[in-house]
């Protein structure tokens, strides 16, 4: 697999180590992949949470019309919009994707976009291991 054209273009490499989290025991190294994130500024993350308020509160107006469900969904849509609008304010960056090698059974699994915490964890698409995400430079001072 190889990177998405958008995110070579928006974003901004960052290696990482791939880790084993799911044996029970401490994490084992297990191979290098290479996160691409973009960090947000002030107004990029207003602009995000406006989209984000602005598609709860478009739901929110096209489930009137839904008999019964109305009585939930409305309200639902309304604070899940304010809801989230804060958390995307908080978010300054955020993963593009990354295509991580398992290093258990070789397999590349693809991260998609999300906020970037570190560790960043995700499960092997082959054999459904956990897997986490640690800075390179993070993992270097670790092993010293």
């Amino acid at each position: 697999m190889e990177p998405n054209e958008k995110w070579l273009r928006q974003g901004e490499a960052i290696p990482a180590v791939v880790t084993l989290s799911s044996r029970g025991d401490a994490p084992v190294a297990g191979g290098q992949a290479t996160l691409y994130c973009r960090t947000l500024d002030r107004n990029g993350r207003l602009l995000r949470s406006l989209k984000v308020l602005g598609i709860c509160w478009g739901l929110a107006v096209l489930s009137v019309p839904i008999l019964v469900f109305h009585f939930v969904l409305v309200p639902g849509f309304l604070i899940a919009g304010v809801f989230f609008f804060f958390v995307c304010l908080k978010e300054e960056r955020i993963v593009l994707g990354a295509i991580v090698p398992c290093p258990d059974c070789g397999e590349s699994t693809k991260l998609k976009s999300r906020a970037l915490e570190w560790p960043v964890q995700l499960d092997c698409g082959g054999c459904s291991l956990a897997l986490d995400l640690r800075l390179l430079e993070e993992a270097l001072v670790g092993d010293a």
